[in-house]
């Protein structure tokens, strides 16, 4: 029976289970894909980072790694840049931050990855970096966003002071 009361067949209950899922997959991508965005425009606002200073990154599978946009004068916005890690359940960018003044050399740059999912319950989660553990955060709840940004600041200072052994330890990359 379906919920209308029509009786229907095994069939059309597999094609139902196979819509509602796909209806739920894509509903679920599009909240990571604002999470994402609201952890961005969170980060550059709280840090007071001039949006041409930032570069977002998409993930290389043949490569292994993150790449910009090809071509001359392109970036990516959230939507080409996140890519979806199946096997962790998480979607990831890489953001490269421009640390000298514009027209300044050597550039200084911290580059590192953002990662988002959620949990079964609905709640967002994040993570700074491609290893450790996501976990929860209320994007509304500023107090948690900034304690993120700080770790964020924090570890690009200490990566610049100790160097690329922390850095990378860490997981962020940093350069000139």
């Amino acid at each position: 029976m379906s919920t209308s009361g029509i009786a229907v067949s095994k069939y059309d209950e597999m094609c139902e289970a196979a819509t509602a899922a796909r209806k739920s997959w894509i509903a679920r991508e599009g909240r990571c894909r604002q999470y994402m965005a609201t952890f961005l425009q969170g980060l550059i606002t709280y840090c007071g980072i001039p949006r041409d200073q930032v570069t977002l990154m998409r993930w290389d599978k043949d490569q292994q790694l993150y790449r910009e946009p090809d071509g001359d004068n392109q970036k990516y916005q959230v939507p080409g840049a996140i890519e979806y890690d199946a096997e962790g359940d998480y979607w990831h960018l890489s953001v490269a931050i421009t640390l000298t003044p514009r027209g300044s050399f050597p550039r200084q740059w911290v580059s590192f990855v953002l990662c988002v999912s959620e949990a079964d319950d609905g709640k967002p989660m994040a993570r700074v970096s491609l290893i450790g553990q996501l976990r929860q955060i209320d994007f509304a709840d500023p107090q948690q966003c900034n304690a993120l940004y700080d770790f964020i600041v924090d570890s690009t200072k200490r990566s610049f002071r100790e160097g690329q052994k922390s850095a990378k330890a860490i997981g962020f990359a940093v350069g000139s």
